[in-house]
């Protein structure tokens, strides 16, 4: 046997001689799902990944699974009540519930935690007079005093409108202070949407440092007054929400709202909202546009309105034809944006109504990307002639997800990706 050792062959390394600056970068890149199995893996790498793992949580959430949702939070909220020390870290919590019923909270604080548990961090420590957690929800996430970001999302029953905001009480405590708050809340029934509106209000009197703010308004109801909305939120930046009535309460004062995030809106109720509103509508830099199903967008008209946009991303239907869309109307368009530097739209292609379907035209294929085709077809030809139109457009992503950046007068080919939704980034 030869004694000389394979040339191909290393020492073995282990996780102990890695420099913590190597594993904190690469935990950086690490899934939540990733980051729970680090946590299990030995003491060392729990001491290292832990912060991570808290640092930004998303909670599972799936459609039609209210009470797994539920359960879940109840299972971090325990967690924190238990390691305290966690609380601290906690910057971002996303898919919160908005409500968790006592029962819930008491039934899962007498458990003990089990191994496979993943919000589990060191499962030896745990105390067994640990203090009610059905008892004090609200008073655990008023630990949290690094939270930064909030995103509850969710349906409040009915029957549940008397428990609405028990353990997001805790956003009533002038210690939190957020930034973004996204209420993807629905209440069922006009006495939950009262309910729950009342408990916003109380939440914007106290959150008064918010730059981002999403809610779905009721516009039928409305439960804020004048007086109100002019303390609220006065660095508010950012915008979000699918009712009008919500757009018009918090464009009607003198904040400089400089993004807007619009879901399920018609687009052709944009511009009579921002009309009577000349001040709000000019210092809006972004529109991100999520249309329902079957609206068109007439970007001339909503260019007109939004005279100092700068970026559009968004979804919309077209019933014209395609190629006329790229040809002839957005050039038209982009007379109406001279300061639009970014534009990213998705098409949903609708043929004519009062065309009978023999004469309708064949909606032309998205995914000609991954047969390698460019769709729209010669699109350096229509940079080149939207650059002429709108002299500050700088970024052009079209449907088929190719991205094109203007160097100087010459337009590039930058990428080709696919995003799964459209939105802030």
């Amino acid at each position: 046997m030869d004694p000389t050792p394979d040339r191909y062959s290393w020492p073995r390394v282990g996780l102990r001689h890695i420099p913590d600056d190597v594993i904190f970068y690469i935990l950086d890149f690490l899934q939540s799902t990733s980051l729970r199995a680090m946590t299990l893996a030995n003491r060392h790498l729990q001491r290292l990944a832990t912060p991570a793992l808290y640092r930004n949580i998303t909670l599972p959430k799936k459609e039609d699974k209210q009470f797994e949702h539920q359960e879940s939070a109840a299972r971090l909220l325990r967690t924190l009540l238990r390691h305290p020390s966690l609380t601290v870290l906690v910057r971002s919590l996303e898919n919160a519930p908005p409500i968790i019923p006592r029962q819930l909270l008491s039934r899962i604080s007498s458990e003990h935690t089990d191994p496979s548990d993943s919000q589990a961090v060191s499962p030896e420590t745990i105390s067994s007079r640990d203090p009610p957690l059905g008892s004090n929800p609200a008073d655990v996430m008023k630990s949290c005093v690094n939270l930064r970001s909030l995103t509850v999302a969710g349906e409040v029953p009915f029957l549940s409108t008397l428990e609405t905001g028990n353990w997001l009480s805790f956003l009533l405590d002038p210690s939190i202070n957020l930034k973004d708050l996204k209420l993807l809340v629905y209440p069922k029934g006009g006495i939950a949407m009262a309910a729950w509106n009342q408990f916003v209000a109380q939440i914007l009197e106290v959150q008064l440092s918010l730059e981002y703010l999403d809610y779905s308004f009721d516009n039928k109801n409305p439960v804020f007054a004048g007086e109100q909305i002019e303390r609220w939120a006065s660095k508010l930046r950012i915008l979000g929400g699918s009712q009008v009535g919500g757009f018009e309460a918090l464009l009607s004062n003198k904040r400089s709202i400089e993004t807007m995030v619009v879901r399920s809106i018609p687009m052709m109720d944009i511009p009579h909202l921002l009309g009577s509103q000349l001040k709000s509508a000019n210092t809006i830099r972004e529109l991100v546009y999520h249309g329902p199903e079957k609206d068109s967008i007439d970007f001339g008209e909503l260019f007109a309105t939004m005279p100092c946009l700068s970026s559009f991303r968004g979804e919309t239907w077209l019933s014209v034809p395609l190629e006329d869309f790229f040809l002839k109307d957005l050039p038209w368009a982009f007379t109406s944006a001279p300061h639009l530097e970014e534009f990213d739209l998705r098409v949903n292609y609708r043929p004519p109504m009062y065309s009978p379907p023999i004469l309708q035209p064949k909606a032309v294929e998205t995914d000609m990307k991954s047969r390698g085709e460019e769709w729209p077809r010669n699109q350096a030809a229509l940079l080149k002639r939207y650059s002429t139109v709108c002299p500050d457009l700088r970024v052009f992503t079209f449907p088929d997800g190719r991205r094109w950046a203007r160097m100087q007068d010459t337009w590039m080919f930058q990428d080709c990706f696919n995003k799964d939704e459209v939105g802030l980034c």
